[in-house]
């Protein structure tokens, strides 16, 4: 945060710009971190259904890995999903907290 005294000029409008760029940044990192995993997990899976593809001996055993696989990236979509907006809303809360320290120029 801004070694800036409160009472300072320009002390509220610069604790603001940083507070703002250092959400951005978290944010985006997180979403980098999350688009990763999400993407590493889908080759996982994706490898595991052609493995159980190729065992399948009838037209049900297709369906049922398709189902499968579908439920698995429904259900990893949705947990990133969840751990973004967990992570995001603190960071919020976060900002929100420091923000109510720094009063807007007059």
């Amino acid at each position: 945060m801004s070694q800036l005294s409160n009472n300072a000029p320009g002390a509220d409008a610069l604790g603001i710009a940083v507070q703002a760029e250092n959400l951005f940044s978290a944010s985006w990192r997180l979403w980098a971190e999350e688009r990763q995993a999400f993407v590493d997990d889908m080759v996982r899976d994706g490898d595991e259904a052609l493995r159980e593809l190729q065992a399948c001996k009838a037209p049900f055993d297709l369906v049922g890995v398709e189902q499968t696989w579908i439920m698995a990236r429904t259900k990893a979509y949705i947990d990133a999903s969840m751990r973004m907006f967990a992570s995001m809303f603190l960071q919020a809360e976060e900002a929100a907290a420091e923000a109510a320290s720094f009063r807007l120029p007059d």
